[in-house]
């Protein structure tokens, strides 16, 4: 006959234990809802378990057991949401965004260099795109504020010629344009 596995959890892994003790696993569960001591999981290993299931724990989530109250980590009202980083899922986006572009649908374009910055966060070719896209919606202060995040990032790069172009006609077009007041008839 051949001995059980042992597995030990840091935490209830629900559906998940009674699932691998089918399997003829002994699964022993750490019956707190806070972290174990380092010094359990130190031991537990040493005496030859075969198996051990942690997860990781945010601070402040209410099933985590782990409470922070410094106030100095988080500004009140603060969220901060992290995305990784994903050339991959930026350069889709960009081609999709081309294909919105060279059919003059500029907002759905935008929307897609949009999110190739949420993968990618300096990615220069989402920002030049995204540049010409707001100088055809007519917005020019965006336009220039993205062929200028383009010229920062890549200054001599393959349309850094044609952004430093665009750049000054944008300029050139802010000066010369009245800014809009309405007249009174009389």
């Amino acid at each position: 006959m051949t001995a059980k596995l042992r597995v030990f959890a840091t935490c209830d892994i629900g559906d998940s234990i009674d699932l691998l003790r089918k399997r003829g696993y002994d699964v022993e569960v750490y019956p707190n809802p806070e972290a174990p001591p380092k010094s359990l999981i130190i031991e537990k290993v040493k005496s030859g378990i075969d198996g051990l299931i942690t997860t990781l724990r945010a601070k402040n989530h209410p099933s985590s057991g782990i409470v922070d109250t410094n106030p100095e980590d988080v500004a009140p009202g603060d969220v901060q949401e992290m995305h990784p980083w994903n050339p991959y899922r930026a350069m889709k986006d960009d081609e999709v965004g081309d294909y919105y572009l060279k059919r003059k649908s500029y907002r759905a374009a935008l929307a897609r260099y949009q999110d190739a910055l949420v993968w990618k966060e300096k990615d220069a070719v989402a920002n030049f795109r995204m540049a010409q896209c707001y100088e055809k919606l007519d917005q020019p202060d965006q336009a220039i504020v993205h062929y200028q995040e383009y010229l920062k990032i890549l200054p001599e790069g393959p349309f850094a010629k044609d952004a430093q172009k665009a750049l000054q006609k944008l300029k050139a077009q802010a000066k010369n344009e009245p800014p809009n007041k309405t007249q009174s008839k009389p």
